[in-house]
C-alpha cells in the first residue's frame, strides 16, 4: 500500500483545523439543509428560498449557534469573513443575472405605478410602527437596559467584573426610525429570487414589483444612515443631518 499523504484526514488530520477544509464542510452543510428544507416546504407550496432562509437560522446563531461547540467547531469567529466574502459575491452574480432579464424600457415605463407601490409599502408600515415602538422602547429597552445596569453595578460592588458590556439606551427618536425602517424593508434579493422561481420576472407584475422594491430599498437603507448617524451623534443632529445629505448626494452620483 502506499503512503498516506500528510495533511490528509486519512493521516490523521483536523479538517476543522484548515480553512479551506472547513469552508467546504460548511458549505455542504448549508447546501444540504437548504435542500432538505426545499423538499419540506415545496409540500406546503413554498419558495426554495424561504427553506433557505430557515436553513440559516438553523444554523446560524439562533438556534444551533446556542450550542458553544457546534459554534467554535463548524462556525468559528475566524471562519465568518471568509463565508461572508463568498455568500456577498454570489448574491451580487444572482442579482446581476436578474438585471439581465429585466427589460429597461419596461422599468421607465411603470415608473410611476412603482413610485407609489412603493411608498404605500413605506408609510403604512413605518406608520404602524410608531405605536410598535413606543411599546418596545418602554417595556421591553428600558427594562433589559436598566437590568443590564443594576447587574454591572452589583457585580462592581462585589469586586467582580463582568464580561459584557454595558447597553447604552438610544434616544426614542432614533429607536422608532430604526424600528420603521426594519418593518418597511423589503428583502430585495429574496423577492427576487421568488419572481425567478416562478418566472415572473420578464412579466408586467415581475417588473412592477421589482422595481418598487429597489425604491423601497433606496429608501429604507437611506434612512437606516440617518439611524446610525443620529445615534453616533445624539448631541449634535445637525452633524447627522449633513451625513445622511452626504450619503445620498453619493448614492444618486453613483
Amino acid at each position: 500500500m502506499g503512503a498516506i499523504s500528510e495533511g490528509t484526514i486519512l493521516a490523521g488530520s483536523n479538517p476543522f483545523a484548515d480553512p479551506l477544509s472547513l469552508f467546504l464542510i460548511q458549505s455542504i452543510l448549508i447546501i444540504i439543509v437548504a435542500r432538505l428544507l426545499g423538499v419540506v416546504f415545496r409540500y406546503i407550496r413554498q419558495p426554495t428560498v424561504i427553506a433557505e432562509v430557515i436553513g440559516g437560522i438553523l444554523l446560524g446563531p439562533s438556534a444551533l449557534g446556542q450550542i458553544t461547540a457546534y459554534r467554535n467547531t463548524l462556525f468559528p469567529a475566524s471562519s465568518l469573513p471568509s463565508l461572508s466574502l463568498v455568500a456577498n459575491i454570489g448574491l451580487i452574480l444572482f442579482l446581476f443575472l436578474v438585471g439581465l432579464e429585466l427589460d429597461p424600457r419596461s422599468l421607465r415605463e411603470k415608473y410611476k405605478q412603482s413610485l407609489v407601490i412603493s411608498l404605500a409599502g413605506i408609510i403604512v408600515p413605518f406608520a404602524i410602527s410608531i405605536g410598535a415602538s413606543k411599546v418596545l422602547y418602554d417595556y421591553v429597552l428600558v427594562p433589559d437596559v436598566n437590568a443590564d445596569i443594576l447587574a454591572h453595578t452589583l457585580a462592581a460592588q462585589n469586586g467582580t467584573q463582568l464580561t459584557t458590556t454595558v447597553f447604552v439606551l438610544p434616544p426614542f427618536s432614533s429607536f422608532l426610525v430604526f424600528t420603521g425602517v426594519a418593518m418597511s424593508i423589503t428583502a430585495f434579493p429574496v423577492l427576487a429570487r421568488i419572481l425567478a422561481e416562478r418566472k415572473l420576472l420578464g412579466t408586467t407584475v415581475g417588473t412592477s414589483t421589482l422595481s418598487a422594491a429597489a425604491v423601497d430599498d433606496a429608501t429604507a437603507w437611506c434612512l437606516l444612515v440617518l439611524v446610525v448617524a443620529l445615534i453616533k451623534n445624539p448631541a449634535n443632529s445637525i452633524m447627522a443631518l449633513y451625513v445622511f445629505l452626504v450619503v445620498v448626494a453619493w448614492g444618486i452620483f453613483l
